[in-house]
């Protein structure tokens, strides 16, 4: 049986990730702060990915997968904050020790579409908030691909846009938006203009799986719906599936520069390398997490 670390593996992505990994006959061996909600078929090894000693958690002679999903304040206002984002410098040196350690194939990471946003970030003009968090990402990944060129460990960089579904934190903004709709509040937003992609979580693990189990060429992918829209006309359709009399609100004054480029969503290198199609519509994605978040705002 194949066997796989999964790093964050109590976090939005991770739970879906281990999921699969065990439909598909997997043993998973999941790094998490807690034991909480997990399978009795997972290996849970509640530690600190910080924790200098990780290796030894690990006794077995060969684990062939790693899929390093955690990250230490990945999303609000810590993002800013510079000593919270550099410990995942040292979370990665740890992973990539570990790897090595047991002999590891492959490493799949999650890093963020919006690592492209780093040559607009060189030069703009003021202090931009997510720049610690980007950039960190960014040398993660130079420094982890090294290691893999290093020690010949297959290093695999899956970027995403905006995962959505079950265990979704409410402070996203999709959905965020569908709560406030199902209420009835207003909805106000910035700029309206950038472009966006919304894939189902369900989407996003398939494609990490199939990035651990085909011939790829190259180290960076992106995984995406293959149907990428500005973000008005994301919330333009969700407004119309849950609340059509409802208002948005744009700021057009709000553009900051920083927005997305269309040819960063694209996914056809993807699709070419690993088959991979994205099997949940659009719709069918919104009204799962509508249901889901109904269920948990009760």
């Amino acid at each position: 049986m194949a066997k796989a670390i999964v790093t964050g593996a109590n976090g939005f992505i991770g739970k879906h990730l281990v999921e699969k990994l065990l439909a598909k006959n997997i043993e998973v061996y999941a790094i998490s702060r807690s034991q909480d909600s997990f399978d009795k078929r997972v290996n849970v090894h509640t530690i600190d990915l910080l924790n200098p000693h990780l290796c030894d958690f690990f006794k077995e002679s060969k684990i062939n997968l790693i899929f390093h999903l955690a990250w230490e304040s990945s999303s609000g206002n810590l993002r800013a904050n510079i000593d919270e984002q550099l410990k995942n410098i040292a979370i990665a040196n740890n992973v990539c020790k570990l790897a090595k350690n047991i002999n590891c194939d492959r490493i799949i990471c999650t890093g963020t579409v919006y690592e492209e946003l780093c040559g607009k970030i060189d030069i703009a003009k003021s202090f931009v908030p997510m720049s610690y968090y980007l950039y960190t990402k960014r040398y993660v990944y130079n420094i982890m691909r090294q290691f893999s060129l290093q020690n010949s460990i297959k290093l695999v960089w899956c970027t995403f846009c905006h995962p959505i579904g079950k265990y979704n934190k409410t402070n996203q903004v999709i959905a965020d938006s569908i709560i406030k709709l199902k209420k009835g509040l207003p909805l106000n937003f910035g700029y309206g203009e950038n472009y966006f992609d919304i894939i189902a979580v369900a989407d996003l693990v398939n494609g990490l799986y199939l990035a651990a189990h085909s011939n790829l060429e190259h180290t960076r992918y992106y995984i995406g719906s293959n149907s990428p829209a500005k973000f008005n006309e994301y919330l333009t359709r969700i407004r119309d599936m849950l609340s059509p009399n409802a208002v948005l609100h744009f700021d057009e004054n709000k553009k900051d520069g920083l927005d997305l480029n269309k040819e960063w969503l694209d996914c056809s290198l993807f699709n070419h390398e690993t088959g991979y199609i994205p099997y949940t519509d659009f719709y069918t994605s919104i009204m799962q997490l509508a249901e889901w978040l109904g269920r948990i705002e009760q």
